[in-house]
């Protein structure tokens, strides 16, 4: 009958409610996401989903020191950062929430919490997050920094690079004084 009327097996059984149905073929248990974001990456996370034009604020730079969290962080961040800035300036929580949940359940959790908790302030938040950013960068020029001594590289290289990443920290350091500075 099932190959008649080309309906599953189960379907029938259910129909003609037999006694012993053959078993439904289990489906495969839920792939196991990307890991849990922890520490600034959770924070970062939270931030652009509660002020999805925060997006707009990350330039190349910005998004490139994601790969400081790794691949599959990164992966998510960017992807995060890419919706929030389909939704331009005027961009909201509750739209960008509704595309998250319409993705995937990955965001649930987080959603629920921001939902539940006082709006946060924009300037406030647009702040830290720039902060953050910084943080990430020189976080990522301090490793650098740390590998470029065991490369191996002549010391005229190893000079040149050197002097580069000195001078992005003491840039990193000047926007940070700038941003700092009484308004």
């Amino acid at each position: 009958l099932a190959s008649l009327t080309q309906s599953p097996p189960a379907e029938i059984e259910a129909l003609f409610e037999l006694a012993k149905p053959v078993s439904v073929a289990r489906r495969a248990p839920p792939r196991q996401g990307r890991p849990q974001p922890v520490g600034l990456e959770l924070q970062i996370l939270r931030h652009l989903v509660a002020h999805p034009p925060l997006s707009l604020e990350l330039d190349d730079a910005a998004l490139q020191a994601f790969d400081h969290f790794g691949a599959e962080s990164a992966e998510r961040l960017l992807q995060l950062v890419a919706a929030g800035q389909a939704l331009g300036p005027n961009g909201g929580f509750a739209a960008l929430s509704q595309h998250l949940k319409d993705q995937s359940p990955e965001y649930d959790e987080l959603i629920a919490e921001i939902a539940s908790e006082p709006e946060s302030d924009f300037d406030s938040v647009k702040l830290w997050l720039s902060g953050a950013v910084r943080q990430i960068k020189q976080d990522a020029l301090k490793q650098e920094l740390s590998q470029l001594f065991s490369s191996g590289l002549t010391s005229d290289q190893m000079g040149i690079r050197y002097r580069e990443i000195n001078a992005l920290q003491e840039q990193l350091m000047r926007e940070h004084q700038a941003e700092m500075a009484p308004r």
